[in-house]
């Protein structure tokens, strides 16, 4: 097993922060509207989630997660995801909508409204994925390749996978775990993949060593979810991600959502906040097209549309 040595860890704290030598982009998909709502303590109206999805175009976000098609019993918060999606591609067709979905029927409705960014999600914890969808692992790979073999559209297929590093049910994951759901995914021909770290747990010696026993092509498909509790070490993370030139990150404003299992009487870990993760790679030198300087803005107007949902 490969262990993290001390001067690697320093290597990989400090490379993202020669921005006098390099300068990278870096890519942000919003998920406030799906992953950021679907536990909300209300269920916010298909025109509010359409207003909402306004203000993040306005900030420059080009690639936004609009809602997931599930049951409107289990996820309430997402009925009419499709409305949504609908009406936010009719007001800008020039930006990258993400749709969610669980099974057979969520893809054949993707597919009749020409559904061009699908997402669909695993994790490599039998019991995470028995009570989210009741599929062990292997079943729910089995029925995503199924899913992706009624696509016919050429659509853009990313697959999440939950509690890298650890469970709230398992608790800490194999390695081996982890790099196979990963790899399985790679081989049925994801766009990308999108590893996240359900608990907010996840360490930089942890993703240091998930990564490094990757393949450079399945590298070159990840994105990563982070979670973030209040303090500094998702940085120390996002320092990891781009020292392996991962640098497509999950995002929310207000750090909103998070994953129900895992939040705690003393803390809560939400969405990585798209304002935080912006304002470091201004301090590091990466480039984004977010308006950095709106994001407080938006937010509080943001705030005010559920505030009155």
């Amino acid at each position: 097993m490969y262990n993290c040595k001390e001067n690697t860890m320093k290597l990989i704290s400090t490379v993202a922060k020669i921005c006098n030598q390099v300068s990278k982009k870096v890519f942000i998909t919003d998920v406030t509207l799906r992953d950021g709502l679907q536990s909300y303590h209300k269920n916010i109206s298909p025109q509010n989630r359409f207003e909402i999805g306004k203000k993040l175009i306005n900030l420059g976000l080009k690639n936004i997660e609009v809602g997931s098609i599930v049951s409107d019993k289990i996820i309430p918060q997402m009925k009419d995801s499709m409305q949504v999606y609908n009406k936010m591609n009719e007001y800008n067709n020039n930006v990258n909508y993400h749709m969610l979905i669980s099974n057979m029927k969520g893809i054949k409705m993707m597919m009749n409204n020409n559904v061009k960014n699908i997402a669909f999600f695993t994790s490599p914890s039998d019991s995470f994925n028995l009570k989210n969808i009741n599929k062990t692992t292997g079943e729910s790979l089995k029925s995503i390749n199924s899913m992706m073999n009624e696509i016919n559209n050429n659509a853009y297929v990313k697959g999440y996978i939950s509690c890298i590093n650890e469970c709230p049910y398992e608790g800490k994951l194999e390695l081996v775990k982890m790099l196979d759901t990963i790899n399985k995914l790679y081989d049925m021909g994801m766009d990308e993949i999108c590893i996240s770290d359900t608990l907010g747990t996840l360490t930089q010696d942890k993703l240091n060593e998930i990564l490094y026993n990757l393949d450079y092509e399945v590298l070159d498909k990840l994105s990563i979810h982070l979670h973030q509790k209040k303090n500094d070490n998702w940085k120390s993370v996002v320092d990891c991600c781009l020292f392996y030139n991962l640098v497509s990150f999950d995002t929310s404003v207000l750090n909103l959502g998070g994953c129900p299992a895992a939040y705690s009487s003393k803390e809560k870990s939400g969405n990585l906040s798209l304002f935080d993760l912006t304002t470091y790679l201004d301090e590091i030198g990466y480039y984004h097209d977010i308006d950095n300087s709106q994001i407080k803005n938006v937010e509080n107007e943001i705030q005010s549309i559920l505030d009155r949902s």
